[in-house]
């Protein structure tokens, strides 16, 4: 039986007018593709709590979470294997400065699993990459939330 993701992202922003995202590759797709950072949401969780852990455990940062800004239904294929999510997009600030100037790699279990990278939609584009989930590049395109 597959289940549904429930997931915990975080919209960051820069004064670079750049965004927070967890850089991947589909290598069945050739595809280069952004998301928000975060993760999932455990039985019993809140969302943002989620958010919170998964930034301390994925790149040893904290976080502080805001509002809930939008929700998303996201179903997709990466590296071949159907996936089926709902994302709740929070509004996020990192609680250091500084890390609103450098890369990180992601680590989950001992294992890097990527990078996260701050990147302007205007980057995302000229590369010629995705920004997932579907949709989610008109809530960067509208007036900050904050």
């Amino acid at each position: 039986m597959k289940n549904i993701r429930p997931l915990a992202l975080a919209l960051i922003k820069n004064q670079n007018n750049e965004y927070f995202f967890h850089q991947a590759f589909d290598s069945l797709k050739n595809e280069t593709f952004y998301r928000p950072l975060g993760g999932g949401i455990e039985f019993g969780e809140l969302g943002a709590d989620a958010l919170e852990r998964e930034f301390l455990e994925e790149i040893n940062s904290k976080i502080k979470v805001g509002s809930l800004l939008k929700v998303f239904e996201n179903i997709f294929t990466y590296e071949g294997k159907e996936g089926h999510e709902v994302i709740l997009l929070f509004e996020s600030n990192f609680l250091k400065g500084e890390n609103y100037n450098q890369e990180f790699d992601i680590i989950e279990n001992g294992k890097v699993l990527g990078k996260a990278v701050w990147k302007s939609l205007a980057q995302i584009k000229e590369e010629d990459s995705k920004l997932y989930p579907l949709g989610i590049c008109l809530l960067y395109t509208s007036p900050s939330p904050r």
